[in-house]
């Protein structure tokens, strides 16, 4: 699939491009070996009635990888002026994981911006300070002097990316060695550890029910049955000023895009399709 560099002030954002429609950007997760390849048993299903825009997040896939703190915030201004630069019209947005963070920060700043917003798989985390503290960004500064290189080598190895996807999937036997690869290759480009251990350090931690209830665009919620369950105050009817949804997909994790994508796939349809007056009071 042929990538489009986007250029920012903190280096080139690269993104793949596919299907006419109206614009759909496709925000992945953080971890070792990230990058828009994990939409990849979606995109031909979204580009049949979408223009697709999936981009590998500055610091992942074929993206740079400055040597910058790097956090929801950076990356939620970075999309902003993906969208407003590249596209220049109001987008849907899909993310998954931590992604699920910039797309809510989006979706409180921004929402001039977006249309609709799924947010698959999004982490269930306590966060005691949003943003980064002193002691996150000291602890980052450790983790990238004494340990990191030696911690990351470990979970980018193939093992290691293989142990990380049986933690976060329902059925093993669901991991293809096709898959192991391709994250392979993308967590040993150069300097791709950087973010990672952002992450580590609680630079991409978002108290989504803090975030949620300020989201005013529909937005639906696609939960692996596996994964840990939201709060309840992340579903409360009034937290969504257009309408929320919840899907909860069978036998599947922290991956139900890719575990069970087809049943994903139509669920993501349905609900990008759908009109504001079907959400209205959900």
């Amino acid at each position: 699939m042929a990538l489009h560099e986007f250029q920012t002030a903190q280096g080139v954002i690269t993104y793949a491009r596919r299907g006419l429609g109206d614009p759909l950007v496709l925000i992945h997760g953080v971890y070792p070996g990230a990058s828009h390849h994990e939409f990849d048993r979606n995109i031909a299903a979204l580009q049949q009635q979408f223009q697709v825009f999936a981009l590998d997040l500055l610091g992942f896939g074929q993206s740079d990888t400055p040597r910058i703190p790097h956090s929801t915030s950076t990356h939620h201004h970075l999309i902003r002026d993906f969208i407003q630069e590249v596209i220049g019209t109001r987008v849907h947005i899909i993310a998954s994981g931590y992604g699920c963070g910039i797309a809510a920060r989006l979706g409180v700043f921004d929402d001039g911006l977006l249309q609709r917003m799924a947010l698959i798989a999004p982490v269930v985390k306590e966060v005691y300070h949003d943003p980064p503290g002193v002691g996150d960004k000291l602890a980052r500064f450790m983790m990238g002097v004494l340990v990191g290189k030696s911690f990351y080598t470990v979970h980018a190895s193939k093992p290691g990316l293989y142990e990380f996807l049986k933690e976060h999937y329902h059925a093993p036997k669901a991991i293809t060695r096709e898959l192991i690869d391709q994250m392979f290759v993308e967590a040993n480009e150069p300097n791709k550890m950087l973010p990672y251990i952002s992450s580590l350090c609680g630079y991409f931690d978002t108290d989504l029910g803090n975030w949620l209830p300020s989201v005013r665009r529909p937005t639906l919620l696609v939960l692996g049955e596996d994964e840990t369950p939201p709060p309840k105050t992340w579903l409360r009817e009034a937290a969504w000023t257009l309408g929320r949804e919840t899907a909860v997909i069978p036998a599947a994790k922290d991956f139900p895009h890719q575990e069970q994508s087809a049943a994903v796939n139509k669920v993501l349809m349905e609900f990008l399709q759908a009109g504001e007056a079907s959400l209205a009071g959900a």
